[in-house]
Formats: structure tokens, C-alpha cells, sequence
């Protein structure tokens, strides 16, 4: 585990219900909390980033860093031997996310991209619904997504940094939407995008809005905001034969999916509590068994690159195409 703040906890629980998998090292810049994070977790702690790489017991590393480090901190695992797991967003930029694709590709290691939040239970039951023919063929999609973070926390809070957080909540919480548009809907073609600053002091967008253009021939519509009362999760898909509304209601809690048909509308609960393979399972069976996981890398620069090329939509005024963000 290569850093070793909330999420690198949050992981270490997964790693220790993971069948084949088990945490045993851990290395931070910071003293204190890598002293804190091996006594609550009982794992070495190695005295420096070299250690940790050389480590012949050492088979995999988890770039549990911020954002802007993703990258250098992969590379060294690749161009050590080591299979790499990364937290989503794979990187800030397009350019980084290709780059680190290509190192683990030239060592011959797996690069695994943490984006098991699209193939949750109730994802999975919505995506039966699609693949059963039940909306016909998909021809739109909407995704909103908001936290409240800017009105909860202070100027140095990373969320609010444009190296950590350049798109404000499209990095943070429009990389994860994107993804599940881009399950959805079919690879991302070009974005056309739209930002509202200034409603905090913010040096990072509140707001932003993208209209993405699908090699499906669908269209969505991608909202993040940071400036919200309280967060919110919905998506809606529209198809041929029907709709599929899926998010918390006014009466109901949790997610529910209103299925509303030419002949039929059925609300369905959602069961979020069902089987899940995690995201460290998925790169586990990546690792020992060569099972290519649903959320594979490969999704994870498309929606990095459908995040960038939304942003760079409203500073150069144009239309971007996502393949012209990969190639970059």
C-alpha cells in the first residue's frame, strides 16, 4: 500500500475479505500515518518508497495517492515488476492515464483501474433490464452527480486544488458517471462542455455540464456539482420502447428504477446489498486467473478523456473528440 490516508483504510479492509489477496507492506511520505496505518492493519512498514519496490514479497502495489501522483507512483511499481492497482480516476490527464497504460503494458504487468462503482448490484440489475430488451435501443442517458463538499470545507481542502482536483467535481465525481454512461451507452465520441465558477471561493469549477456524443449514436447529458445541499446520485436512460429512472425519491431513500414501457410501468427496487465482486477481487482474478475485469482499463481512459475533453470544450469553445484527448 503506497500511501496511506482514508481511502488506503477503506481498501486495506477490502484486501483482508479478498480471497488471494493479502496487504503486507506499507510506505507514506508521512511519518505518523504510516506508523498508524501498520499498527491498526498489524503490516510492515517499509522505510522508503526503494524498499517497498525491491520487496521480492511484494507482488502488487496500491497507488493509494492523490491524483497528480497516480502516475509516477505506477510507473515505479511497472518498471519494478509489480502489478499495479490504482483508485479511480486512473489520472488528472489523458496524457498521464496513456502513459501509464503503455508503462505497464512494456513491463508485462497488470494496470487495474478501480472502477467497480459502475457494476454495483443495482447497476447490474439496470444493465439486465437494457440487455433484456425492455427500453429497446438506447438512445440518451443523463447522469447527475453532487456533494456539498464546497460549502463544508476550507481553501485547502484537496477536492478544491486545481492539481489535485482540476475540473473541480467532473475529476472527482464525473469520472465515476462517465464510466457508467459510457457501460451504458457505448464508447464516448466527442463532448461539448459548460462550467459554472465563482459561486464559492474556488479556484475549481462548481458545476459543470457535459453533452457527450456516443459511438452508439446516443447522446447524454453529464451534471457534477460541488455546490449542492446534500449529494445526490441519479441517472436516467431513454430507449426506444422505454424509460429507465433510476436514484433516491422524494418518499423513498433508496434507489429504485421506474421502468416505464409502451405497454407497462414497473417500479423496481434495487437490491444494493446483493453480490458484488469488488475491486480488489476484480484484480485479483486479473492477476491469478486472467479474467479480464468489467471495469477494465480501457474504460478508465475513456472516461478520463471524456472528463478532459468536456473541460478543454469550454476553454477552447469547440467540440472535442475523445480520441483526439488519447492521442495527445
Amino acid at each position: 500500500m503506497i500511501g496511506t490516508g482514508r481511502w488506503a483504510r477503506e481498501l486495506a479492509l477490502e484486501i483482508a475479505q479478498t480471497p488471494g489477496a493479502e496487504l503486507v507492506l506499507c510506505w507514506d511520505h508521512a511519518p505518523a500515518a504510516l506508523a498508524r496505518f501498520s499498527s491498526e492493519f498489524g503490516v510492515r512498514a517499509a522505510a522508503g518508497m526503494d524498499e517497498a519496490l525491491a520487496d521480492p514479497a511484494v507482488e502488487a502495489g496500491v497507488a493509494c495517492v492523490p491524483n497528480a501522483e497516480h502516475w509516477p507512483v505506477a510507473k515505479a511499481l511497472a518498471d519494478a515488476g509489480k502489478h499495479v492497482f490504482v483508485p479511480r480516476p486512473v489520472a488528472n490527464t489523458a496524457r498521464a492515464a496513456v502513459a501509464m497504460a503503455a508503462a505497464a503494458a512494456d513491463a508485462g504487468v497488470v494496470l487495474f483501474v478501480d472502477h467497480s462503482s459502475s457494476f454495483r448490484p443495482e447497476l447490474d440489475a439496470m444493465h439486465e433490464l437494457v440487455e433484456a430488451g425492455r427500453l429497446g435501443k438506447l438512445v440518451a442517458g443523463h447522469a447527475f452527480r453532487s456533494a456539498d463538499w464546497a460549502q463544508a470545507t476550507g481553501r485547502s481542502n484537496w477536492h478544491l486544488s486545481p492539481r489535485e482536483c482540476p475540473g473541480g467535481p467532473a475529476t472527482l465525481l464525473g469520472v465515476s458517471a462517465a464510466a457508467t454512461l459510457i457501460r451504458f451507452l457505448g464508447r464516448p465520441a466527442a463532448v461539448r462542455g459548460s462550467i459554472a465558477s465563482g459561486l464559492t471561493e474556488s479556484r475549481v469549477p462548481d458545476i459543470a455540464t457535459f453533452l457527450i456524443e456516443h459511438e452508439t449514436g446516443a447522446h447524454s447529458t453529464l451534471v457534477t456539482s460541488s455546490v449542492s445541499a446534500v449529494p445526490n446520485d441519479h441517472l436516467y436512460f431513454y430507449g426506444t420502447a422505454g424509460v429507465l429512472l433510476y436514484g433516491p425519491t422524494a418518499t423513498q431513500a433508496g434507489p429504485r428504477a421506474l421502468v416505464a414501457g409502451l405497454d407497462e410501468s414497473v417500479v423496481r427496487e434495487l437490491d444494493v446489498h446483493g453480490p458484488r465482486l469488488g475491486g480488489v477481487q476484480m484484480f485479483v482474478n486479473r492477476v491469478r486467473l486472467g479474467v479480464e475485469p468489467p471495469a477494465s482499463a480501457t474504460l478508465a481512459l475513456d472516461a478520463i478523456a471524456t472528463i478532459e475533453a468536456g473541460l478543454r470544450s469550454v476553454s477552447e469553445n469547440r467540440r472535442i473528440s475523445v480520441d483526439e484527448v488519447l492521442s495527445l
